[in-house]
């Protein structure tokens, strides 16, 4: 389960959920599953399921070095979410 929370809006809570899930990356995760429960404009709970990196099975062809807020966008379009992010590897 993950919950956090953003004074500055759903640009920063969707940075801060990246950020959150890379870090899980790089302790060895692969995530695959993601359930949001709770959604608001500085709120962010979730459930999140995967497997720990195993070579014979995942393959990983880049590795993200950060999630920043360069070119970040969030906008809702026919009542659905869509995101826009540049990572830097």
């Amino acid at each position: 389960k993950i919950e956090l929370e953003a004074e500055d809006g759903l640009e920063e809570l969707f940075l801060i959920w990246l950020q959150e899930l890379h870090y899980y990356h790089i302790e060895g995760l692969i995530l695959k599953k993601f359930i949001i429960d709770e959604l608001t404009n500085t709120k962010l709970k979730a459930q999140v399921y995967g497997e720990y990196y195993n070579p014979t099975k995942h393959t990983i062809f880049t590795e993200i070095k950060l999630v920043t807020y360069h070119q970040l966008e969030v906008k809702k379009i026919n009542n659905k979410w869509q995101a826009k992010v540049i990572f830097d590897l």
